[in-house]
């Protein structure tokens, strides 16, 4: 094989390895770009969902949301889902959704949710770190 040829084959090959890359790069973008609003969406539902929770659980005791959380978590296999409540803070957290009281009656939830924080604080540290810990153990079959 001569030089030229060698020159040739070695321009297609990197002819060939710029465009997959520059594919690559468009797909990558087409993808966040898709992602962003998948992001935007689940948040807006977040917050609907959010709303009408409170909306409709707004005032009702501490033992009667927990008794309405228990019957949930009821539902689902066993130590799938993390319920836990905080009395020093006075919430409930149910994996990453916190459910705060005042007087002993329910005025506010909060989430932990990865995408939550990415757009908003979580006020609730004890309950986020527990959410987190607990879903790094599902994800690793713990």
């Amino acid at each position: 094989m001569n030089p030229v040829n060698r020159w040739r084959i070695s321009a297609i090959l990197l002819v060939i390895c710029c465009i997959a890359l520059m594919e690559r790069v468009i797909d990558q973008g087409i993808t966040l770009s898709y992602r962003a609003v998948d992001d935007a969406t689940t948040i807006r539902h977040i917050e609907l969902l959010t709303g009408l929770l409170e909306h409709e659980w707004l005032g009702l005791s501490e033992e009667k949301v927990m008794t309405r959380l228990n019957r949930h978590v009821a539902s689902y296999p066993a130590s799938s889902i993390v319920l836990k409540r905080d009395s020093d803070e006075n919430i409930i957290c149910l994996d990453g959704a916190c459910f705060e009281f005042r007087d002993g009656k329910f005025v506010n939830t909060d989430s932990c949710t990865d995408i939550a924080h990415a757009f908003s604080s979580c006020r609730r540290t004890n309950c986020c770190e527990e959410y987190s810990r607990h879903g790094n153990q599902k994800k690793s079959g713990h």
